[in-house]
């Protein structure tokens, strides 16, 4: 027991916790990986791998950006900022037309 008098988590269970929460965690930025390519090629936007597909750079509306798929996290080159969803990607490199 711990100082509040309740029993503590053991070692073994404590470590199959973290285990969990790691595999939890790589599997889910796996999916969210292939998503967000299938999203781009959905929405016709073409870019290029680099480092084994973890990071593209998709070119389009004249800016470069950088995009990093497993945390849908992407920046415009030379902003100093980096913005999250490959949806707001999408939308920014692929704006809506206006109604004649």
């Amino acid at each position: 027991t711990n100082q509040a008098g309740t029993k503590a988590m053991s070692d073994d269970s404590s470590g199959d916790f973290w285990r969990d929460i790691k595999e939890h965690r790589r599997d889910k930025r796996l999916q969210r990986h292939y998503d967000s390519l299938e999203f781009l090629r959905v929405n016709d936007i073409s870019f290029v791998a680099k480092n084994h597909g973890s990071h593209l750079v998709i070119e389009g509306a004249g800016i470069t950006v950088d995009f990093w798929p497993s945390s849908a996290k992407w920046s415009v080159r030379g902003s100093g900022r980096t913005r999250c969803g490959v949806e707001s990607l999408v939308k920014l490199l692929k704006p809506k037309k206006a109604k004649p």
